[in-house]
């Protein structure tokens, strides 16, 4: 389930190997498997762009060696000293025959780090395309993914249309608190009701979003769940768009009002 929070013994056990290195391309012959993390300290410079749809994920360095004990001056490779295909060069190869029309695009397991030993699960998402660019003097490789609904089932075939799917802002999934699982619940929660925007034209929060609300919050709180289009968030409700981490504000005050409603 996309947004679950889980340790990484039991992410490893999903997939049923060791995640030792962050691309894995074709586990099991059905579906890839990437560790990302957008956290200030990360090795690699991962972002989300698309209002939380798209991932870009950058490729990794040459292995660290006394030839190589500075990685970061070396261009990313796509084959290994032998000329078989790096990972780098596993993943690219793949979004090339999509873009060419040649295979369906790479199914893909997203897990994010957020903690040590903490990994959420981003979900599906789809491998659309490739490229290399300079950066600090060096050419690494730049991944496009796209988060979809579903996709799950890896026995069929990828649909020819998949519908896009915003993933929870990372600061959001810290919580903001404890790191318990009602703490967890919250950022579900919160995202839930900055996806409002515009309904039917109005700045106000679809039916279905309110039902949505009122299931998780029914799972971690006996209190009443608040009507959301009455909290005092901005003027006239919740702000259009506020998806990006300079909207932290908006953010926060949603956040805050889901922990407030489950207790915590």
């Amino acid at each position: 389930m996309p947004n679950e929070i889980i340790p990484y013994l039991e992410m490893c056990q999903r997939e049923g190997v060791s995640l030792q290195r962050g691309m894995n391309f074709a586990l099991r012959d059905n579906h890839s498997v990437i560790l990302m993390s957008v956290r200030p300290n990360a090795p690699y410079s991962d972002r989300l762009e698309d209002d939380g749809t798209t991932l870009i994920y950058e490729g990794h360095d040459v292995p660290r060696s006394p030839q190589s004990s500075n990685p970061k001056t070396f261009d990313q490779p796509s084959h290994t000293p032998t000329g078989s295909l790096t990972q780098n060069g596993l993943f690219h190869r793949a979004a090339q025959l999509f873009k060419s029309g040649e295979q369906q695009p790479e199914r893909v397991r997203v897990y994010e780090k957020i903690k040590q030993g903490i990994w959420p699960y981003n979900g599906i998402f789809l491998l659309m395309d490739s490229w290399q660019k300079s950066s600090e003097g060096r050419q690494v490789f730049k991944f496009k993914l796209v988060a979809v609904e579903g996709e799950e089932d890896f026995s069929v075939p990828v649909p020819s249309q998949s519908k896009p799917r915003r993933i929870i802002p990372t600061w959001v999934k810290l919580g903001y608190g404890s790191g318990t699982a009602a703490s967890a619940q919250c950022a579900v929660l919160t995202e839930t009701c900055i996806s409002i925007t515009s309904y039917h034209g109005r700045r106000e929060v679809h039916p279905r979003r309110q039902t949505i609300f009122n299931s998780f919050a029914g799972s971690i709180t006996s209190r009443n769940t608040i009507e959301l289009n009455k909290w005092p968030i901005g003027s006239g409700g919740l702000p259009p768009s506020p998806h990006t981490t300079r909207h932290a504000g908006p953010h926060w005050a949603v956040h805050r009002a889901c922990r407030a409603a489950a207790g915590l």
